[in-house]
């Protein structure tokens, strides 16, 4: 037996050990190869052999001893040191639910895991397979992580989503994979009819504005409708009001209908079926400005000058009943041929000719004052019973869209400057060029403009930098890259500038119905109003709200191209004009222009090597260079379901 002196020195000795050794910790990463490593908090990256990464799932937590593996390499200009690491302890697992496919190979059932980095068959024991079929896509749970159990981890089925053939399957397979909210608790049926009886109650309170000819425009199908508009001439210009639909005016902050519209964040318009915000009795029906029906409104009344200056803005509470839902084509055959006039009282025609100038003077005066972007065009997919595409719709932007998109710019440029001014509110903002990708911009930069200047950063110096490339359009493919050097816009809890729209005020109100960040900027306006205290948002909820939004816009991309490889499969060989999207060492990535699916054109050409700039994006092969937004002329070379891959051959030409 050890006495306590013996004890505590032993103990002793291990703390004098572990201090010793380079104990760290950090997260999982996969590789396309059985090899991984732990990306560590302090900025090391640690291998970890095949062995040891049986152990562990990609995201995982763990703690490590580092050691020198004596190896280097090259990382650019730096040599560093290789770093392996030996597993200590699992800290925490993120991986608890997850989809993929269902293998039965001879006596063994296994699920293939549809996760990043996560390429290892899973074991199903026999009492957790259900009723799934080789071949089956399924949900399931990590039923025991492999860090205990020598590698050998076990999944357990929850649900047999189908099979790969089935009706709709990659509508239920997307939800399931980013775990979107898809149902609603039984309870809020009656929710639904205690808010729309209390909508119609405050609207008949409110300022009554119905007899203005406010009208609806956007997509013939389109349901959930946010915004009216009506526009008059003024002697110094024009009035525009852009009435906003008011769901805040019976869903408090922090009731149920609140909880669940800030758990969802936004609306999320999956190929033929959106998973709405809030339910479609409200989405769709209560809260929607439906033609000819009475609803209370959040109101933003803009003076605009002819040289389409804001001179002026006022936000209130008012109720109106939209005229007429148009829709953007029927407003292009209007306003471009005269059609459908018939159709169309005198007011509304004046509203819309008015509105159209209002676009044409705000579009010149962002030019000047602020920036454009450039618009890719839409493309609808047409899908089928099945839920499969049968024709791919390719949509220009019209006069109807112009219009929309300007009167819904200068509402959010109002309301950003609306709530800096309350000190709250959820501001949406853009950073600029990344900082990882600083140097090269510059480099870039150097090369286009005879005077770059230093100033890239600021509102002010980016301004001019874009203004200047877009001057210049032999200078196209430079700018191209530039754009993917850009940081992705955000939502913040703190006012800051929108550089990629080159405003300094920038937070949208305009889509309550769809958005929550809307919502919630509404429910500031509508407080500072009433001269109650406002106070600024957490960052949490702009995290929250920003990590929704783009699982959403992920989950959609996914989907689109799950459906645009069934769509191209019987279509190899096929002859595409496209515009470069993507260049790595690789090759290209390539945007058709008809349809806009995505796919990669490998560059390396028998013995013919490309050479790629990683500095300005830019690859080279046969004396020919190709940059982002450059037009190319593809074939179809195949299309791998499995690999979910979309390949072209470039064309001469």
């Amino acid at each position: 037996m050890f006495n306590n002196d013996s004890l505590q020195q032993l103990k002793q000795l291990k703390n004098d050990i572990r201090e010793s050794q380079d104990i760290a910790q950090g997260i999982v990463r996969g590789t396309s190869g059985k090899f991984g490593f732990v990306n560590l908090d302090d900025g090391r990256e640690v291998f970890l052999a095949p062995d040891v990464m049986q152990r562990v799932i990609p995201g995982d937590r763990v703690e490590v001893t580092v050691t020198t593996s004596g190896g280097e390499k090259k990382d650019g200009n730096k040599t560093k040191i290789k770093l392996t690491g030996k597993l200590e302890k699992l800290i925490s697992s993120e991986l608890k639910e997850f989809v993929g496919r269902y293998l039965v190979k001879g006596k063994g059932h296994f699920v293939e895991p549809d996760v990043a980095q996560f390429s290892r068959w899973t074991f199903v024991p026999p009492k957790n397979r259900g009723k799934a079929k080789d071949g089956d896509l399924v949900r399931c749970v990590m039923g025991r992580h492999p860090y205990h159990h020598e590698g050998k981890g076990q999944a357990h089925i929850t649900t047999v989503l189908g099979s790969p053939e089935d009706s709709r399957i990659e509508h239920s397979y997307t939800v399931a994979k980013f775990q979107l909210p898809s149902e609603w608790h039984e309870h809020t049926s009656a929710l639904c009819e205690a808010a729309k009886t209390e909508l119609t109650r405050i609207a008949s309170e409110r300022e009554d504005l119905s007899a203005l000819p406010f009208v609806t425009i956007d997509s013939a199908t389109t349901q959930d409708m946010d915004d009216a508009l009506y526009a008059k001439a003024t002697d110094a210009g024009w009035e525009l009001r852009v009435a906003i639909a008011d769901p805040s005016a019976v869903v408090p902050a922090s009731s149920p209908l609140d909880q669940f519209a800030q758990a969802r964040a936004n609306t999320v318009y999956l190929p033929g079926e959106a998973l709405n915000m809030f339910p479609d009795a409200l989405a769709l029906e209560a809260f929607s400005l439906c033609e000819k029906a009475q609803r209370p409104v959040l109101m933003c009344t803009l003076n605009i000058n002819t040289d389409g200056h804001i001179e002026r803005y006022e936000f209130s509470e008012a109720a109106i009943s939209s005229q007429q839902k148009l829709s953007y084509d029927g407003v292009e055959a209007f306003l471009a041929k005269g059609e459908n006039a018939a159709e169309l009282s005198d007011e509304i025609q004046a509203s819309l000719q008015e509105l159209n100038k209002i676009a044409q003077a705000r579009f010149a005066y962002r030019q000047q004052h602020s920036l454009t972007m450039t618009h890719q065009s839409d493309h609808e997919l047409m899908l089928n019973e099945q839920g499969k595409i049968v024709d791919i719709e390719k949509r220009e932007q019209g006069m109807g869209h112009k219009i929309v998109e300007e009167s819904m710019l200068a509402t959010n440029i109002c309301a950003g400057e609306f709530l800096h001014k309350t000190g709250a509110g959820l501001f949406s903002t853009h950073g600029g060029f990344r900082e990882d990708r600083l140097d090269n911009a510059k480099l870039i930069l150097s090369e286009t403009l005879e005077n770059p200047g230093e100033d890239i950063v600021s509102l002010a110096g980016y301004q001019k930098t874009i203004k200047e490339l877009n001057s210049k359009p032999e200078h196209a493919g430079n700018l191209g890259s530039l754009r993917r050097m850009l940081r992705p816009g955000k939502l913040s809890a703190k006012h800051e500038a929108h550089l990629g729209l080159g405003l300094e005020y920038y937070a949208t109100v305009t889509s309550p119905i769809r958005r929550y960040q809307d919502l919630y900027n509404h429910r500031v306006i509508k407080a500072a109003l009433k001269g109650e205290a406002t106070k600024p948002c957490s960052e949490t909820l702009a995290e929250h709200l920003q990590t929704q939004l783009a699982t959403g816009r992920q989950a959609v991309r996914q989907m689109e191209q799950w459906l645009h490889r069934q769509y191209l499969a019987d279509k190899v060989g096929s002859e595409h004009e496209g515009r470069v999207v993507l260049v790595n060492s690789q090759g290209i990535g390539v945007r058709l222009e008809e349809s806009g699916i995505i796919g990669f054109a490998l560059m390396r050409q028998n013995e013919a090597k490309p050479k790629f700039d990683q500095k300005r994006l830019k690859i080279s092969l046969n004396e020919q260079d190709y940059q982002p937004d450059q037009v190319v002329k593809v074939s179809l070379l195949s299309v791998d379901k499995d690999q979910q891959s979309i390949q072209f051959k470039l064309l001469a030409g």
